[in-house]
């Protein structure tokens, strides 16, 4: 499956994305040419829901004016996958082997004047959010950067054909991993001496976090809730 964002550009040379999104599929060998996908597949897709734009912030002081605008372009798209999950590695505390979950991915084109696509995703129950590895747009198959493992609890047409997925691991190609509540903190600005930042903001913030930090283990790429790396951790006292 392809998807297809549009982008348009405002006078000042600022990138953002139109109102719809497209999607088509196709096989590798004949990119160029959409298909219709077998039902097992079309199925799974019809799990993902585009929520749309994620809308620029309007400042308090302009929202009685009849002329407010906001005072950014949009960037950021939204998706959410629904699924069924099942497992300790994905469940949060529910008491059932398989209860209904959903994740969202974030689709974000950096503020800079040639296209350039990151997309984040947020994972176990929507605590945690990944800046995933990118990959080389120009190739049509690539690693993906979301892997889940999933059990079949039925069978149809005589056992052929799988059916009723239950996912039971998920894993992520991150660059960087924080806690969904320091997003939060960033953008209300709850830290000492910060103001409050659009979701745009935050995003490139991240972005620009993962550059300066470098490739890296997953380890050293995870992130304290309050957005600090690991390394900014107060040490501990070693006992004998």
């Amino acid at each position: 499956m392809v998807l297809q964002a549009r982008l348009y550009q405002d006078e000042e040379g600022h990138l953002y994305f139109g109102d719809r999104l497209g999607a088509a599929f196709c096989s590798a060998a004949s990119p160029g040419i959409t298909r219709k996908p077998e039902p097992m597949i079309a199925q799974a897709v019809a799990d993902f829901r585009t929520l749309g734009i994620c809308a620029p912030v309007v400042p308090k002081s302009k929202l009685s004016s009849a002329e407010a605008q906001p005072e950014q372009t949009p960037r950021t798209l939204l998706m959410a996958f629904r699924y069924s999950a099942g497992g300790s590695a994905v469940l949060r505390a529910s008491g059932s082997d398989a209860v209904n979950e959903f994740e969202l991915l974030f689709i974000h084109l950096l503020d800079e004047r040639q296209p350039n696509l990151v997309v984040f995703a947020t994972s176990h129950g929507r605590t945690k959010f990944h800046l995933l590895e990118k990959s080389d747009p120009k190739l049509l198959t690539t690693v993906p950067s979301i892997r889940a493992s999933v059990r079949f609890d039925d069978f149809k047409l005589m056992g052929l054909y799988p059916s009723q997925p239950v996912v039971t691991d998920i894993d992520h190609s991150s660059r960087l991993t924080i806690p969904v509540e320091s997003l939060r903190k960033k953008m209300l600005g709850l830290g000492e001496g910060e103001k409050p930042m659009s979701l745009d903001e935050v995003l490139d913030d991240i972005y620009a976090d993962a550059e300066a930090a470098g490739p890296g283990t997953e380890d050293s790429k995870e992130m304290l809730s309050d957005g600090r790396p690991l390394s900014a951790r107060a040490p501990t006292a070693k006992q004998e």
